[in-house]
């Protein structure tokens, strides 16, 4: 009784995570679609209880332990963490959830289920606006939560789960205003955008160029007149840039979060990176990339931060797995390198791509382009791209759907 006591928080969590896609009569209609959650509800569950009753998976004995370490103190002595941007925001959450469930770890890991399923009904509804429903929505559910990535980093007690609710549901609601003509729409897709960016001050900063480009979409498929889109588009670039201003400069973010503070202090955005980069390399990361960007010129800086960028989307290769930990991320680096190949193929055949593809394409080029720039080695890339994989996943689906309805044409 005494064990069932400590643990009703979290099975609680755990039960409301199968709870939440019968609220919705477009899942629960749909037998075959409903599994697709619970077997991706269960996958991240399995994974959750592996790491808390079996052994720490490889990984979550740096930051998810200290998250978790730190919220669960902060909620035994009574003391809440100062909220603020960045991973305090994560703990002041961990630490509202270890209060109100119990002082328990696997608390925090249901409440990072919970909201990675949340997370899957925006990627449902993302698929309708793209035109995969029936069996390749179910497709699509399947493929993207069982993208390693996800599965490792949406069922532990990392803030990715948060950043990906934010993300995706800013990219669901920028949808619904483009179909519908709603700014309502427009207003909630912005404040998910700027939910992401609470977890981290890059992110923050990068909110506010997410919403710049979705005003831009939102303009552009309004039926306005050209002038009058050009117009708008102005003053909605003028007012979220000083918007984004005041808020990245004024809110508040402590030691080690702060990149405006890191800015000033070197100088330019090229010696911030660099600075951050040589900060993460010191430390001898075992999967580093094993190069370090040449700074001292812009070809040479321009030519780094592209290699990096494609170490950070397509590796580690064969050559550079070293133990048994690193086939998993190399599988989801092969992974995106062969969905890289099919969107090309696709593009190169003009294979006709679903009507608002562009945008999410770009939101996926920016936010990996950003990442990668502070990336130093496979582990931080593997963590990071949890937070987009689930777009490869939607242009993979579309390949095989346009490749059996050719079948089916022939």
């Amino acid at each position: 009784m005494t064990i069932f006591i400590e643990y009703t928080g979290a099975i609680f969590l755990i039960v409301l995570s199968y709870l939440v896609p019968l609220l919705f009569s477009s899942i629960r209609s749909q037998k075959y679609c409903l599994t697709a959650f619970y077997v991706v509800t269960t996958a991240l569950h399995f994974v959750s209880l592996f790491n808390y009753a079996v052994f720490t998976l490889p990984g979550v004995d740096l930051d998810a332990t200290t998250f978790s370490n730190n919220a669960l103190g902060a909620a035994a002595s009574g003391n809440a963490p100062v909220l603020s941007v960045g991973t305090n925001a994560y703990e002041y959450i961990l630490y509202l959830a270890y209060t109100v469930f119990g002082e328990n770890k696997l608390v925090g890991q249901a409440l990072s289920i919970l909201t990675s399923v949340t997370s899957c009904l925006f990627l449902f509804g993302i698929a309708r606006h793209l035109n995969i429903k029936g069996n390749f929505s179910i497709l699509l559910l399947i493929i993207a939560g069982f993208t390693p990535s996800f599965l490792f980093y949406m069922s532990l007690t990392f803030r990715e789960a948060f950043q990906l609710f934010g993300f995706i549901g800013g990219i669901y609601y920028a949808y619904e205003s483009f179909s519908n003509k709603s700014l309502a729409s427009l207003f909630v897709s912005s404040l998910f955008f700027v939910f992401m960016g609470i977890f981290h001050h890059i992110l923050l900063g990068l909110s506010f160029i997410l919403i710049v480009i979705t005003f831009v979409f939102y303009f552009m498929s309004s039926g306005l007149s050209k002038k009058q889109i050009i117009k708008n588009m102005i003053l909605a670039i003028m007012g979220i840039s000083v918007i984004g201003y005041i808020v990245m400069v004024n809110i508040p973010a402590r030691e080690g979060n702060d990149y405006i503070r890191i800015l000033k202090e070197s100088g330019s955005v090229v010696k911030m990176v660099d600075q951050y980069r040589d900060g993460v390399e010191k430390k001898l990361p075992r999967s580093a990339y094993g190069f370090n960007v040449d700074t001292s010129s812009l070809a040479g800086t321009g030519y780094g931060l592209v290699i990096s960028y494609l170490h950070y989307l397509y590796g580690p290769g064969i050559h550079s797995i070293d133990k048994a930990i690193d086939i998993v991320p190399a599988l989801n680096a092969f992974g995106r390198l062969l969905v890289s190949l099919l969107l090309l193929y696709l593009l190169i055949k003009r294979v006709r791509m679903p009507e608002g593809l562009g945008y999410l394409l770009i939101m996926y080029f920016i936010v990996t382009a950003m990442w990668s720039l502070g990336t130093t080695n496979y582990g931080q890339a593997f963590r990071h791209n949890s937070l987009t994989d689930w777009i490869l996943a939607i242009v993979l689906v579309i390949g095989i759907k346009a490749a059996l309805f050719r079948e089916k044409d022939k």
